[in-house]
Order: C-alpha cells, then sequence, then structure tokens
C-alpha cells in the first residue's frame, strides 16, 4: 500500500470513529430531552436524591401527593434510607383551569400529625407541576392543620410557568410536555384530553 492510501485509510478510520461518537451523542442528548420514559424518571430521581443529600435536609418522612408524588415519593423515600412515606391524593377536575380537590386533605394532616408530630421534617413531593397549584393548596391546607411542620418541596419536572417555590426540581422545562412517564392509557388523566385536545397514549 502507497503512503497516500495508507493516509486515506487512517483518515477514513478516524472519520468513522468520529461519526459513531457524535451519533452516540445525538443518541443521549435525544435520551436526556425525553421526559415520557421511565428511564427519565430514574435519571431526574437520581439527581433530586442528589439535591436532598447535598442541602443535608433529613425528613421524618415523605409526603406523596397525588399518583405521581405517590410512586415518586416512595422511590425517593426508599432511597433515602427508607424514610416512612403518606401519600394524600388529589382529583382533578375535568376542565384543567378549575380547582382540584384535595379528599379529606384536612383529616389525613391531622392523622399523620399524631403519628410523626408537630414539628416534623417533611419531603413533600409531586410528579410534576406546571403552575404550582397542587403544592399552593396543599400548603394552604398545612398551614391551618400542621403549622409548624417543616416542609420542602420536591417535583420531577417543572414548567416555568410554575410560580411556586420549589426546593427540589429534577428538570425545568419551558413547556409541559404531551405525556409524562406515568400518562400511559387515556384513563389516567382524560382532563389533559379534555381541556387540550389531546390524546394521552
Amino acid at each position: 500500500m502507497s503512503v497516500g492510501n495508507a493516509i486515506l485509510a487512517v483518515l477514513a478510520t478516524i472519520g468513522g470513529i468520529a461519526s459513531i461518537i457524535q451519533i452516540r451523542l445525538w443518541i443521549q442528548n435525544w435520551q436526556n430531552s425525553r421526559v415520557d420514559s421511565f428511564s427519565a424518571v430514574e435519571r431526574r430521581g437520581l439527581d433530586l436524591l442528589r439535591q436532598i443529600k447535598t442541602d443535608g435536609f433529613e425528613p421524618d418522612f415523605v409526603l406523596g401527593l397525588g399518583r405521581s408524588g405517590a410512586f415518586l415519593g416512595g422511590w425517593l423515600a426508599g432511597n433515602l434510607g427508607s424514610v416512612p412515606i403518606e401519600v394524600i391524593d388529589r382529583i382533578h377536575k375535568a376542565n384543567a383551569t378549575d380547582p382540584m380537590e384535595f379528599p379529606y386533605c384536612a383529616e389525613k394532616i391531622g392523622l399523620i400529625r399524631c403519628i410523626y408530630g408537630e414539628d416534623a421534617s417533611v419531603l413533600v413531593v409531586e410528579g410534576a407541576t406546571t403552575r404550582g397549584t397542587t403544592f399552593y393548596q396543599f400548603e394552604k391546607i398545612r398551614e391551618q392543620q400542621a403549622p409548624y411542620w417543616k416542609c420542602r418541596y420536591c417535583v420531577l419536572y417543572e414548567v416555568d410557568t410554575s410560580t411556586f417555590h420549589t426546593q427540589f426540581v429534577g428538570q425545568r422545562m419551558n413547556k409541559a410536555p404531551i405525556r409524562y412517564p406515568w400518562h400511559k392509557t387515556p384513563e389516567y388523566k382524560d382532563f389533559i384530553r379534555l381541556s387540550k385536545g389531546l390524546s394521552v397514549l
């Protein structure tokens, strides 16, 4: 093989390697930009764990709000050293702009307060927030029922339109996605489809 052909062969090899690296970077960027897979939940969840541990906050229990807060809160509680987990559900209205309901929220806070005390440290968790409505409504009830709880708020995905001060955020976004990882059937969140005309698949 001539020197010229050898050089061309080396350049072709280098070009091939560079292309493979570039493709891998594109794939990684695409994966990191996705929010509708559970691998994204794990990535952002690990980041939340790092934030909480770096902050030094040690909750007496984790409180999940709604279904997304329930499973994310359980995951965080386990990975924070098997901290106890509690859940308060909420119900969305058909119109997404209507206030949501917290069935028996005051009663549940009262019961939880009896278990963990008047001045418990609480990590309050939600899966995603667009305007901070869930946190605002919970905080309003919490201030009446457990005014001495020391609460820190944690969310996996926060849209820039949220005005609530959330201490721990997995990922901030400039707009809400069509679906989150837990939106796998049309029945999960009818209000999204009804209010936006979107099909949650």
